[in-house]
């Protein structure tokens, strides 16, 4: 009872005002206290967009943790799509657009760390595998992106991602080396993208990797 009260509480508070009230809202989202039923269900785009504007590095670490979370429901839901309705965490909202463009924009490194990991698990879990043609394998969540038509909110997440890893190719090629070998025996088109893009635009700093 005591968390709900601080949740009610935190809907009308300033949550870029501290850290310490920032962590406390994270702590609460992470329990789902700040989702609605019906029309309301899903992230709250408000809360988002009050962080975004104050601190739009924090912004990020909200989309992180409704990510990682829409990754744990589907597991338990037995569906694949964490962008799905009836995973009802991820849903595209007017404000969307603002509150994942200047999350990655301000802290792209940051953005990337924290939802590359969930991003990967999604593009798993939809990796169509057994497509004729073999390798690289698309997946059924970005099968059809077009960079230049970013409506719905895993384009726009998936452009974030783009943006963070060009960022740290350059600002730490070894790490992103790494990351890189980590999911390269995935063989996945939308991960090779991602990858390619980093080596791009790295190369000038590194013409010898």
């Amino acid at each position: 009872e005591g968390r709900r009260f601080a949740a009610a509480v935190l809907n009308h508070s300033e949550l870029g005002a501290s850290r310490s009230t920032f962590d406390l809202y994270l702590s609460l989202l992470a329990e789902g206290l700040f989702e609605g039923g019906g029309q309301r269900r899903g992230a709250p785009w408000m809360h988002l967009y009050s962080i975004a504007v104050k601190k739009p590095e924090w912004a990020s670490e909200v989309l992180g943790l409704l990510l990682r979370r829409a990754v744990q429901t589907v597991a338990s839901l037995g569906i694949s799509n964490a962008f799905s309705v009836n995973v009802g965490i991820l849903n595209d909202d007017q404000l969307d657009d603002q509150v994942i463009q200047r999350a990655y924009q301000a802290a792209p490194i940051a953005f990337f760390h924290e939802t590359w990991q969930s991003i990967v698990a999604i593009v798993s879990a939809n990796l169509d595998n057994r497509a004729e043609g073999g390798p690289p394998y698309r997946d059924e969540i970005w099968r059809f992106r077009d960079p230049q038509f970013n409506h719905r909110i895993h384009d726009k997440l998936l452009s974030g991602v783009e943006a963070g890893i060009r960022a740290l190719a350059v600002a730490d090629f070894d790490s992103f080396c790494a990351i890189a070998g980590e999911v390269v025996a995935l063989h996945a088109a939308t991960i090779e993208c991602l990858l390619v893009q980093g080596y791009a635009v790295a190369a000038q700093s590194h013409p010898d990797e």
